[in-house]
């Protein structure tokens, strides 16, 4: 409803309008949003390109009771947009596509920049930009387009179409250097993402992460993110001191915390710069997303949990008290010194966990939760592991922590391989076992 009533006002930004139809596309419905999506088309600024095209794309995505051609008729939109932009969400058996395809030599660079985009997401025609030539020759032949962002989508329709590569790349990488900043980050980012080429491109590695642009720098390091080869820990440890945009360093990091298994220095780096930040900070959190399923993941828990040290890693005193008390159920206590009369009419339970056992125990309940949460585990079961969880992390006496295992111990068995819980469980309730003792 928020977005209905966005594409209703009077809204001067062109990027507000073109994203406004983009969300429709993805969010959207038929009943509800088409007629807010004609609104915003029969208010834009003649020349606005890439928002017809937005809300093309989003009423060939929504509507299937009404025909799509006709809802479009009033807004005058050339036949080859039309195609383009209908091509993101529709096969191409069920459209005209009379009107394609492109003169690359004529057509103007908003109308180039969709038909890459049209690539890159797999979903052009045969020979869509070209009669003659295979879709892949005339991305190479945008790649020196004039146009850099053009020239930009013809390397980004490289890295996420997998039947394209670095043979299709129209830029010599001999001259990167002299491309825009937007161009440079998209082909330091495919020569990156690809081990391979990684590696036998070294040399743009290196010159990558000192290019005097963040936004180069950025794409670099964006491509590293899943890979690692032989000598790249030497550049990145030299270069993380030296980086200053906040975001390329936080990518940075990210990169090492995923390729910590694979390279110990990188652990022991970004462990000391995930102890120094404070608990509740962002980058806190972003770590420890890419660090799930690493041993890091653990390590960084261990470090939350403890650097309360107020309540987990303090020293356990004794306290003494001179008052008299009487208890009437159950008492779970840790040390207590009394000098004054003691009445207790119930059982006592003088049991308590030391600060490392709570470390542990938090640390392995954190590992358990997130495993349930990212799990498709049906409701009833989901709810009560994570409620167990919850009541232990919060009041770790013995018998909290017990349900919470056996509790564990039941979805590991009832939900199988179809979830994909029970390896990973398992060896958290072995943990839990052995440094609590629960049996």
């Amino acid at each position: 409803m928020s977005l209905i009533g966005l594409a209703f006002m009077s809204v001067d930004d062109e990027k507000v309008r073109r994203w406004t139809l983009n969300t429709f596309a993805r969010i959207g419905n038929e009943d509800e949003c088409v007629d807010p999506i004609q609104h915003v088309l029969s208010r834009m600024p003649p020349g606005e390109t890439q928002t017809a095209a937005a809300g093309v794309a989003a009423v060939h995505k929504l509507v299937r009771k009404g025909d799509p051609g006709k809802i479009l008729a009033p807004f005058d939109i050339h036949p080859q947009l039309q195609a383009l932009a209908a091509l993101q969400h529709v096969a191409p058996a069920k459209l005209d596509l009379s009107a394609l395809p492109l003169n690359v030599d004529t057509a103007s660079p908003d109308y180039l920049r969709l038909a890459l985009l049209v690539i890159g997401l797999g979903k052009s025609t045969v020979n869509m930009l070209n009669p003659r030539h295979a879709d892949a020759a005339m991305v190479k032949v945008l790649g020196g387009h004039p146009d850099p962002i053009v020239s930009q989508y013809s390397v980004w329709a490289i890295t996420e179409n997998p039947n394209l590569g670095l043979d299709d790349l129209g830029i010599d990488l001999r001259d990167i250097e002299g491309k825009p900043d937007n161009v440079r980050a998209w082909v330091y980012q495919l020569i990156a993402m690809d081990p391979d080429l990684a590696e036998q491109n070294f040399d743009h590695l290196v010159a990558g992460s000192s290019d005097k642009s963040a936004e180069a720098r950025s794409g670099l390091i964006v491509g590293l993110r899943d890979v690692y080869v032989d000598g790249l820990d030497d550049l990145i440890l030299t270069w993380v001191p030296d980086e200053r945009h906040p975001e390329v360093l936080s990518r940075l990091y990210e990169h090492m915390v995923r390729q910590s298994g694979k390279c110990p220095s990188y652990a022991e780096y970004v462990v000391e710069i995930y102890a120094a930040e404070p608990s509740s900070s962002a980058l806190r959190k972003r770590l420890e997303a890419n660090a799930f399923g690493t041993s890091l993941f653990a390590r960084f828990r261990d470090i939350a949990y403890s650097g309360s040290a107020d309540l987990f890693t303090q020293q356990v005193t004794n306290v003494t008290n001179n008052n008299s008390f009487v208890n009437n159920g159950t008492m779970n206590t840790g040390g207590l010194s009394q000098t004054g009369s003691a009445t207790n009419q119930g059982g006592v339970n003088v049991q308590h966990y030391n600060p490392q056992q709570i470390t542990t125990l938090m640390t392995q309940l954190g590992l358990a939760e997130e495993a349930i949460k990212g799990s498709s585990l049906g409701k009833p079961d989901r709810d009560a592991a994570l409620g167990a969880i919850e009541a232990a992390k919060n009041d770790p006496t013995p018998d909290k922590v017990q349900k919470a295992v056996d509790i564990l111990d039941n979805v590991g068995k009832i939900v199988g391989a179809g979830v994909a819980l029970a390896p990973v469980l398992a060896p958290i309730m072995g943990a839990i076992s052995s440094a609590l003792g629960v049996r």
